[in-house]
């Protein structure tokens, strides 16, 4: 493999990335907006329910669920068919028009930082989507996660690279106020 600049090639062909940038705002909403049909044929499959137990336990039943960086709408319409009232929300115009599908419900299309919710939600789920959001950024946007739940903020963030394997040996990483 050889690099020119930011690009890559093998062979005299260009290698392109299947990892979004690590910026959430516009170059990552981009990339999934131009990969929505790829990304949600790939994840829409996956089983989470390993990740969803320890993570409703903390929630009463029927209560209400912040699904932050929504993507297909997966485990928004988990939750949903659980009997909880879900609101899911994408910073990429692709992802909200395919979680919206998927749930039956609107997905709103914002930013972290564009969210107006103060003490809305029982418990919010950010899964795989705060890795997107630059360190520069991050304070910012778990002050404004912080702000939209009732109690104490529940964020769930794992890979969504790791195998089926270690997603059964590991509980999602779960943090409080």
């Amino acid at each position: 493999m050889m690099r020119l600049g930011s690009a890559s090639f093998i062979h005299g062909s260009p290698v392109v990335s299947k990892s979004p940038p690590s910026d959430y705002t516009a170059s990552t909403t981009g990339y999934y907006d131009a990969h929505a049909t790829e990304f949600c044929a790939n994840t829409l499959p996956v089983d989470m329910s390993s990740l969803y137990d320890p993570f409703l336990r903390e929630i009463q039943p029927g209560g209400r669920i912040l699904d932050a960086g929504c993507g297909s709408g997966r485990d928004s319409l988990a939750f949903i068919k659980m009997g909880y009232q879900v609101v899911s929300i994408d910073a990429s115009a692709e992802m909200v028009k395919a979680a919206s599908k998927v749930t039956g419900q609107t997905a709103l299309r914002m930013t972290f930082d564009e969210m107006p919710f103060e003490r809305e939600f029982d418990s919010i789920w950010a899964c795989a989507s705060l890795v997107r959001v630059s360190r520069r950024d991050l304070s910012a946007v778990l002050n404004r996660l912080h702000a939209s739940a009732f109690s104490g903020l529940l964020a769930v963030r794992h890979s969504e690279h790791r195998t089926a394997e270690s997603r059964k040996r590991r509980s999602p990483h779960i943090h409080r106020r």
